[in-house]
């Protein structure tokens, strides 16, 4: 190797039953005396150890650690909590570079070496071990087994942990003392497995697709689903999601990044929106306006008269019992749709509220309507009949003009006109015998009756249409 230290290394185990509280290495010095040095403790008692594996050089561990009687003194305690000491001794002969045994050849492998499907980090050939330890990258010693005989493979039988740096010992003995050894490290990780990812959804589409996947551990993903899908009056509406087998276990949206390390089922969870087409008709409105409504939930309605207004009747998809409710409560369990409709406040002659207050009349309509404040000879109620102001006497509904035409001949009638309004003349020859119907459905203020003579006796009446 490239690199060789030298050092000790001593491994005590307690009997069993009993845990080690203390120890110490007792070493002999180029004098008379010896030297202590403290054993480490592992957590529980379980193992007593000494490394000082440092040495450049043969002749420097020598200075230390010469041939010579070793003692190991160790405090044992048991479950009851009764003390005892063990103590024994290690001889060490004088020993030199030669005393050591070779350290392992290390070998590049190729895969399907000795049953291993993929290539190792590395082989090791040309000798055989009788001891191994692996220990996790801050030192942690994980695993230790020495085996009878030596051997040129060994079964782990420790899990290890995945993903992880480890340094592999491989400990070769000389058979003849058992006291020199050469020891052969080589850096490893562990690998993670490929792990699933089973994705399930009612709608799609979905990254990764609804399916079963199989990605390398680790991998990050960002998993997500199209929402909202809407079909017509239907829409299918992204809750959430819950991810079994690891984290995070569940969340809102339709979109979260999560990093593969287990096995797992992601679960996209939907809810049904429908829509609520809610409309009112002149004279009102409706709270709320309606739009997407939770599946199976309950959507309260109220219809909102302007002033001078009554709301009438729910039209549409009401609850049977219900159509003349001003607030109603709808269970959404489809696509619906509804009307509210509502009705000018009318005095008795049938003169709206609101027409009357925008003239100035505010109360005691039935009353106002009666009145005719113009002095003009048409009553409130008729004024509004004939669409002309209740408040100017020159705005009235009545014959402007009557006059002979040569040219046509006849004679042309004309009237002031009002928006929405339609027009019927009468006319009669001799007033005792009452009115005949000449024309209706007019929207213009003019009408020519054509006669033969200007001194045909005629007579107009002019009447608005119902």
């Amino acid at each position: 190797p490239d690199l060789s230290l030298w050092g000790v290394s001593l491994v005590c185990w307690p009997p069993s039953g009993e845990r080690i509280s203390a120890g110490r290495l007792s070493c002999p010095t180029s004098g008379a005396g010896t030297q202590e040095r403290a054993l480490a403790i592992a957590r529980g008692g379980t193992r007593a150890t000494y490394n000082l594996i440092d040495f450049s050089s043969v002749d420097l561990l020598r200075g230390q650690f010469g041939s010579g009687d070793y003692s190991v003194q160790l405090e044992l305690e048991d479950a009851g909590g009764r003390r005892r000491a063990l103590v024994f001794k290690l001889t060490v002969p004088p020993y030199s570079e030669a005393s050591f045994p070779d350290f392992l050849a290390v070998l590049a492998p190729v895969a399907g070496a000795h049953d291993v499907p993929r290539a190792p980090g590395c082989e090791f050939g040309g000798s055989q071990w009788d001891a191994v330890t692996i220990y996790e990258s801050d030192w942690t010693e994980v695993y230790r087994a020495a085996q009878t005989t030596p051997s040129d493979r060994h079964q782990v039988t420790r899990q290890l942990e995945p993903g992880r740096a480890h340094w592999l010992a491989l400990d070769v003995t000389d058979p003849t003392t058992r006291l020199f050894a050469s020891r052969t490290w080589s850096a490893f990780a562990t690998e993670f497995e490929p792990v699933t990812l089973e994705v399930e959804s009612a709608h799609g589409p979905a990254t990764p697709a609804i399916g079963l996947h199989t990605l390398p551990y680790g991998t990050l993903m960002t998993n997500s689903v199209s929402s909202p899908l809407t079909a017509g009056p239907v829409q299918f509406l992204c809750l959430g999601w819950r991810l079994q087998g690891q984290g995070p276990a569940a969340g809102t949206g339709n979109q979260f990044v999560m990093t593969a390390v287990q096995d797992a089922v992601l679960q996209w969870r939907w809810g049904t929106n429908y829509w609520l087409n809610v409309q009112a008709s002149a004279g009102g409105a409706v709270a709320p306006a309606g739009g997407w409504q939770r599946a199976d939930q309950t959507a309260r309605l109220r219809a909102l008269p302007l002033p001078y207004f009554h709301f009438v009747r729910w039209i549409g998809d009401v609850p049977a019992g219900a159509e003349t409710t001003p607030e109603l409560d709808l269970s959404i369990t489809a696509p619906l749709a509804l009307t509210a409709q509502f009705a000018p406040d009318l005095a008795a002659h049938g003169t709206p509220h609101g027409w009357l207050a925008q003239h100035g009349w505010i109360a005691a309509f039935d009353l106002v309507e009666l009145g005719d404040p113009d002095q003009d000879g048409a009553r409130t109620w008729e004024e509004f009949l004939a669409g002309t102001d209740p408040n100017n006497p020159a705005s009235v509904f009545r014959a402007s003009s009557l006059r002979w035409s040569a040219t046509v001949p006849g004679w042309i009638l004309t009237w002031p006109t009002a928006d929405g309004r339609r027009y019927q003349v009468h006319f009669s020859t001799d007033l005792t015998h009452g009115f005949d119907l000449l024309t209706s459905g007019l929207a213009t203020g003019a009408y020519t009756d054509r006669v033969d003579s200007a001194t045909s006796a005629r007579f107009y009446r002019l009447q608005l249409e119902p």
